[in-house]
């Protein structure tokens, strides 16, 4: 429906994670502000960048660009994409 929440996908993405071995758990940790500073590069802010917290919409994208999901359920398209990019090598190494 064009809108999810971060935190959803940081989950879902972990699972797939676990479905294909690249972690054991499938379990998303919390972190601090200063352990996601040491995660991305020097002054990009992650908490701005990508709150865990935080719902994305997709009200300007549908109403000024027309745009329509492709999918209707994130989860399918990100244990797509996970599947597509492991399969690629980019977990694989």
């Amino acid at each position: 429906d064009g809108e999810f929440a971060w935190g959803s996908v940081a989950k879902t993405i972990a699972r797939e994670f676990a479905r294909l071995g690249i972690n054991d758990s499938g379990n998303v940790q919390d972190t601090s502000p200063e352990e996601e500073e040491s995660m991305w590069p020097p002054n990009s802010n992650p908490g701005m960048l990508v709150g865990a917290n935080s719902r994305s919409r997709a009200v300007k994208a549908r109403e000024i660009l027309g745009w329509e999901p492709q999918y209707h359920d994130l989860d399918v398209y990100i244990a797509e994409e996970v599947d597509r990019q492991y399969k690629g090598g980019k977990y694989n190494q």
